[in-house]
């Protein structure tokens, strides 16, 4: 009734104030609805009741959430990831919009969509151990049952990781290693820090592994070096590289579609006008990419590809460093 009762008052707002700009509580009433009831879905879900699941996602979309920009942004997401994929996302807009699409539309169900916050709740880690409710591919997860529900944030000191990497000659080490520094109060480690490490571990790179681009640098415990731009993610990969350029312009121009920018909810919903900045960043980071390669050309052709899915009249800018980067290379291009 509570669920019910809060989703009709933000749908109330909406109604009255489509293009709301007042104060928010984190984030806009379209998401808090898409929250709500994808909340309550995994609730129906983690008690076996997934007919009831789908009800609630459906209903939340009637309500005005997961609408068509957020549904066409995270299955563009998951269009990036290979079979088989582990897939970290960071919050509400890059996380229930998947498990919808999973469940409902039965759209790329070998993935395995990890809600980074969720990995700090035992019923969580042992629901993706055992039973990942969305698709057939459970999580290897080496922990038992047990040692699940005894885990608890850990005392830590700035410390060198290492994962051994097998069948990469690129990787003459035979190992990634990194510094994990703390994440609370520069004294202690999150659970969802410790079970990233568990995860890479037991995973022993049988499955690629990717991380939305949505997800904040700290989220990512220092694995920059090792996390190579393809579009929406960044793929976790055995030795050292920034950007994979030809898996980013496979991404961006054969793979990924732009339908959203005409969207009424891309005018309506700020953070939807910061996520769709990724594309941006991404086709001027290839662009970037293309120019230090002495392949003026292709950085141009990138740019007004790049201005042609994402017309400004559409989409204006929402970081000025960002357009300030791309002017920058319309001119020395």
């Amino acid at each position: 009734p509570y669920a019910s009762k809060s989703s009709e008052h933000f749908r109330e707002s909406v109604e009255i104030s489509p293009k709301y700009t007042g104060k928010k509580f984190v984030v806009d009433p379209y998401s808090k609805i898409q929250s709500i009831w994808g909340s309550v879905a995994m609730t129906y879900l983690y008690n076996n009741n997934p007919d009831s699941a789908k009800w609630a996602f459906e209903h939340g979309q009637e309500e005005g959430g997961f609408y068509p920009a957020i549904m066409e942004y995270n299955k563009n997401i998951m269009a990036s990831c290979e079979k088989n994929a582990i897939l970290f996302t960071n919050g509400d807009n890059d996380t229930f919009p998947m498990w919808f699409l999973q469940l409902i539309k039965k759209y790329r169900t070998d993935i395995t969509v990890i809600n980074l916050s969720l990995l700090n709740v035992s019923w969580y880690i042992k629901q993706l151990k055992n039973s990942y409710p969305f698709g057939e591919n459970n999580l290897f997860i080496t922990l038992n049952d047990m040692d699940i529900d005894s885990i608890r944030p850990l005392r830590w000191e700035e410390q060198m990781v290492a994962i051994p990497v097998k069948h990469n000659p690129l990787n003459k080490e035979g190992k990634i290693e990194w510094i994990v520094k703390p994440t609370i109060d520069d004294k202690a480690i999150r659970v969802q820090d410790l079970m990233l490490i568990e995860i890479f571990k037991s995973n022993d790179w049988n499955r690629p592994v990717y991380f939305s681009t949505t997800v904040y640098g700290g989220n990512k415990i220092g694995l920059d070096n090792y996390l190579a731009l393809e579009g929406l993610v960044y793929k976790l990969i055995s030795h050292k590289e920034k950007t994979s350029t030809e898996k980013l312009y496979s991404n961006l121009i054969k793979v990924y579609t732009y339908d959203g920018v005409n969207d009424k909810h891309i005018d309506y919903v700020e953070e939807m006008q910061n996520l769709y900045q990724n594309y941006r960043h991404s086709f001027i980071t290839l662009s970037s990419s293309y120019y230090k390669a002495g392949q003026k050309d292709k950085a141009t052709e990138v740019l007004n590809l790049m201005d042609k899915r994402l017309p400004l009249n559409l989409l204006p800018y929402t970081n000025e460093e960002l357009k300030a980067e791309a002017d920058k290379l319309r001119e020395i291009g």
